[in-house]
């Protein structure tokens, strides 16, 4: 009789908790600045970053309320890191960080998104994207932008790399920094990936498999096996430039004219043919 009453109390707890779906954005105490973002599972991640000379970071959390109440585990040491207890269905976990400090590196996996409302600040940044995950990101960086994409992951990324980057792509992800600048970048694209890119001063272009890269800027170098493509200058939106459509036309309308010219020797040729054979 003990047990079940006992049992029947938790599952009475656990009914209460799970009946109180108020959305409310709370805080969480940081252990310190965060230098580092780990992001899995469900949730999204917005990241603002705010003036040095302020208060340290600082983090909070919009969820129904029973997931504050039992199912959320955070580790704050430099990294930060959000795990969920256990598996649930769970509802939108949305996570709010102001950074006081520079990012060094951010990983996401999953299903987790992660955006930002202002420009995030790095001397030196990795960015690790996988499974079904998205980016958005905003990014002023001085010295070196790593970007490692796998799985279906996105990355869309506007500003500037002020040093260089280097974006390696594998699966049928997609990297678009068509609104980023680099001083200059190396691209390596594997499986079905896409890659837009600009560097100023050089690219650098690997493809293998059926992976496309479309880039603006001087290209260094290339190289490509398989089925993949690597479209230059005006492509850079996938759709082809001006110059390139008239070099298209120019070079259909230098077509026809040789095919004209080669049916009218055919057709003289033949004339002549004819001629002979009737006279002799």
């Amino acid at each position: 009789m003990f047990i079940s009453s006992t049992f029947l109390i938790f599952l009475c707890s656990i009914t209460i908790i799970k009946t109180d779906r108020t959305i409310r954005r709370l805080p969480y105490k940081l252990d310190g600045d965060i230098t580092a973002l780990v992001g899995d599972s469900i949730i999204s991640y917005e990241l603002t970053r705010i003036d040095t000379s302020g208060p340290m970071s600082t983090l909070e959390i919009e969820t129904e309320q029973w997931v504050h109440d039992c199912c959320l585990i955070i580790t704050s040491q430099s990294e930060l890191r959000i795990r969920l207890k256990a598996e649930n269905n769970y509802p939108k976990i949305t996570a709010y960080l102001r950074l006081r400090t520079s990012l060094s590196s951010i990983v996401m996996s999953g299903t987790a998104m992660i955006t930002t409302t202002n420009s995030i600040q790095s001397d030196s940044l990795l960015l690790k994207v996988s499974g079904a995950s998205k980016a958005q990101l905003q990014v002023e960086i001085t010295s070196k932008l790593n970007v490692i994409l796998s799985g279906a992951a996105q990355i869309t990324m506007t500003g500037n790399v002020r040093g260089a980057g280097c974006i390696l792509l594998s699966g049928a992800g997609k990297f678009d920094g068509r609104a980023c600048p680099m001083n200059t970048v190396i691209v390596d694209v594997s499986g079905a990936g896409t890659a837009y890119v600009i560097g100023e001063q050089a690219v650098d272009v690997a493809v293998r498999g059926a992976g496309h890269v479309y880039y603006q800027g001087p290209l260094r170098s290339q190289r490509v096996s398989g089925a993949g493509s690597i479209n230059g200058h005006g492509s850079i939106d996938g759709l082809g430039s001006i110059n390139s459509l008239f070099s298209s036309i120019g070079e259909i309308f230098n077509s026809s004219t040789t095919t004209m010219k080669i049916s009218i020797n055919f057709y003289i040729i033949c004339f002549f043919f004819y001629v002979f054979k009737f006279f002799f």
